[in-house]
């Protein structure tokens, strides 16, 4: 009878530690497991067995289209004219008297920042994607409503130097750098309500899709004017809204752009 004789070397092991632990984990974890001290890692393998869920996904839950509801949604031709409406008549301003009054023409606004707004407004007015959300200037100490298709800033409201600071301390650590040293700023305000007036709970997610899209239409132009534009969606929302006099519900911060100027240019010529 012949024996085997087999030795036991030491295992080594080419996978990464993170999938092994993966690979011990079960898919569902019991519900009476409950871990101390959970890392980012166990969060994401074990959110399967949430017995609550994550509060953010009732959000897609509650805007998703039903069977029958297409027959109150109103028309192409219905939902374009109230767009048009609000292009037209209701964001209409007058400048008169503007050396007084709230209306700051763009013309006076210097460049790069004034040619720079003067093509988001027409290129907001031309894409609709001022509808669903407002652009927010943030300069000379004012608080300015910028609207579509307009050549002017209205003003409504002050920005102090205490409320500049707190816009700077609510953003993400990241970008406090880049918005400390901003001469101006723009905030991105989402009003979902008048998509939702159309659209119902729908409404709300095409009104964040809009926003999502006019952010990087504003960061584009902002940087082919001359600007230098750092963005961020990271910030504390209650500080924001309240320094924008929003009601952080139907109106509220949905992303905040630090202007700068660009001397890129000026350097290259001076060397």
């Amino acid at each position: 009878m012949t024996s085997v004789r087999t030795e036991h070397q030491p295992q080594t092991s080419d996978v990464e530690p993170a999938f092994e632990h993966g690979l011990e984990q079960t898919v569902l974890p019991g519900r009476g497991l409950t871990l101390c001290a959970p890392t980012r890692r166990d969060l994401y393998q074990n959110r399967l067995a949430d017995c609550e869920g994550d509060p953010a996904e009732l959000f897609q839950i509650n805007a998703r289209w039903r069977r029958g509801a297409f027959d109150e949604l109103p028309d192409v031709t219905e939902q374009q004219a109230l767009r048009k409406w609000f292009h037209s008549s209701g964001r209409v301003f007058s400048t008169t008297g503007s050396d007084t009054g709230p209306m700051v023409p763009l013309r006076d606004v210097p460049a790069p920042l004034g040619p720079a707004l003067l093509a988001l407004a027409d290129a907001g007015s031309s894409s609709g994607l001022l509808f669903a959300a407002d652009i927010i200037v943030l300069t000379e100490g004012w608080a300015h409503l910028l609207p579509s298709g307009q050549r002017c800033l209205v003003k409504t409201r002050t920005f102090s130097d205490q409320q500049r600071t707190d816009l700077v301390d609510a953003v993400v650590p990241d970008a406090r750098d880049a918005f400390a040293a901003a001469l101006s700023y723009i905030a991105i305000v989402a009003s979902p309500q008048r998509l939702q007036v159309t659209h119902g709970p729908r409404g709300y997610r095409n009104a964040l899709m809009e926003v999502g899209m006019l952010v990087g239409n504003v960061g584009n132009l902002m940087a082919t004017h001359r600007m230098r534009p750092s963005v961020t969606v990271d910030f504390i929302d209650t500080t924001v809204d309240r320094t924008l006099d929003l009601d952080g519900v139907e109106r509220f911060a949905a992303a905040l752009v630090a202007l700068n100027p660009d001397h890129d240019e000026n350097r290259v010529q001076n060397d």
